[in-house]
């Protein structure tokens, strides 16, 4: 999947039928996630109605996987479906009683969404077909984009929960969806370096950024080249009342907050040698 993830959803205006089989080949599946989501309900009222209690159980099982997710995405333990059958209208109800439609969502949540219609509507209709576990391969090209950092951590864990049988290959230059995972490997386009996940796992994101990703720091870049001068000037040791000692003792009193070992040094050598 491409990294381009918009929600941009077809309204329907009650059930309709479509060609299921597009869904195999392509990523139509997330534009129509209202229609399929309205044939559904639809499907459920219809089993019900001719007393297919199985099926009445297996699509409530879909939607409440549905809701499920959506509780973790919103961080919403309360989050609902809500579906108007007049207008067909499918609204998701937060806990605080507020309704949003799925075109009002967040760009983060709507880029997640996105990818998980991609992949449940066709499996669903696999499954229909008599496929008992569907499995292939998914390639999702900075499964981050949009995302929060939350959700970074989530998207991967939540995409491979849904479908075990599913292998993913995902380009990313993100720490958090990096080490996200405990059983994946991991593939340095830079070095070639082959890893495992886990080696990544407890390490401090920062820490993945510099040694991974090769930033020369974990933090901003002006701060940084403080720290290149400072560290310039600490190693010099210039002598009292010289320009370079006085720059040294300016740069200490403008890190005093960063949290920097070589900053608490250069701030004991000012106070304990000669003014």
């Amino acid at each position: 999947m491409s990294a381009g993830r918009t929600l941009d959803l077809h309204h329907p205006a009650g059930p309709a039928r479509f060609d299921e089989h597009q869904f195999l080949r392509s990523e139509g599946a997330a534009a129509m996630l209202l229609q399929f989501l309205v044939n559904l309900r639809t499907e459920q009222a219809y089993a019900r109605e001719d007393g297919d209690q199985a099926a009445v159980e297996r699509i409530a099982r879909r939607f409440d996987a549905l809701e499920g997710h959506l509780r973790q995405i919103l961080d919403d333990d309360r989050a609902h479906l809500q579906l108007d059958r007049t207008s067909f209208e499918f609204k998701i109800v937060l806990g605080d009683g507020r309704a949003i439609a799925f075109d009002e969502l967040a760009d983060g949540i709507a880029s997640v969404l996105f990818l998980w219609a991609t992949l449940m509507i066709p499996v669903h209709y696999l499954l229909r077909g008599g496929v008992i576990e569907p499995a292939g391969w998914a390639i999702i090209d900075e499964p981050e984009l949009h995302l929060h950092a939350r959700l970074q951590e989530m998207v991967l864990p939540l995409l491979t929960e849904m479908h075990p049988n599913v292998q993913f290959i995902v380009a990313t230059h993100s720490p958090e969806v990096l080490a996200s995972l405990s059983n994946a490997t991991i593939f340095d386009l830079r070095t070639h370096v082959v890893r495992s996940s886990t080696d990544y796992l407890g390490i401090r994101y920062g820490t993945i950024l510099k040694e991974h990703f090769g930033l020369p720091t974990d933090i901003d870049r002006a701060t940084s080249r403080k720290l290149v001068r400072l560290k310039a000037l600490f190693d010099l040791d210039p002598r009292p009342g010289t320009p370079e000692r006085e720059e040294l003792r300016r740069l200490v009193a403008e890190l005093s907050d960063r949290p920097s070992l070589l900053v608490a040094q250069a701030h004991q050598r000012l106070e304990f040698s000669a003014p």
